[in-house]
């Protein structure tokens, strides 16, 4: 009995797809932990980093400079005047993901009432379009004369949106910086940060 060439290479073809799909397989099986194990990796290497700078920026004394609300700059008033009453910034760049501002703002709404966000919430972006900084998420925005407060990570290109409480004294308090892979970090310290009001 003569084998034929022909029925031996597609003997040898049918080995080797039949390998190919016992290791795709074993990819796929494997491959949820791998990619569990990837997440966790980053959201813990994010979270390191974001509590680096929460560090480097807390209790920073911030410029005390000339603002206005919006784009009327001919009803200025000092930063300090502001800040005479607690008040919650949430500063966040134009380059910013516009997912992770929308992903704050919603959790904002959902933790403070309307008038809280009216009286004691303000919303700061150095280089957000001028025609927008009369309604920005239904709010304007502070418009400061020297463009930033003073912050070491406002000097980034973009930086991640982040809160803080400032005080009489223009200090940097409770800074909290988003995290897009732990959103619900931020959530719990909006309801931190509310009970304390």
């Amino acid at each position: 009995m003569k084998i034929n060439e022909n029925t031996i290479y597609i003997f040898l073809l049918g080995i080797l797809a039949g390998i190919i799909c016992m290791r795709c397989v074993n990819h796929f099986r494997e491959s949820p932990k791998e990619e569990y194990i990837d997440k966790f990796e980053y959201e813990k290497e994010s979270l390191a980093i974001f509590k680096k700078k929460e560090l480097r920026n807390e209790h920073f004394k911030c410029f005390d400079q000339v603002v206005f609300w919006g784009t009327d700059s001919l009803n200025t008033f000092s930063l300090s005047d502001l800040c005479k009453d607690k008040k919650l910034f949430f500063c966040f760049s134009e380059k910013t993901c516009p997912p992770c501002i929308d992903a704050v703002i919603d959790m904002l709404n959902k933790v403070f009432t309307e008038k809280e966000i009216k009286t004691k919430i303000v919303l700061i972006s150095p280089d957000y379009p001028t025609r927008l900084r009369n309604d920005c998420y239904g709010k304007k925005l502070l418009s400061l004369h020297n463009k930033n407060l003073g912050l070491p990570m406002e000097l980034e290109d973009s930086f991640a949106p982040f809160l803080f409480i400032m005080d009489k004294d223009l200090c940097v308090k409770y800074l909290h910086i988003h995290n897009k892979a732990l959103p619900q970090l931020s959530s719990i310290y909006l309801e931190e940060i509310r009970k304390m009001w």
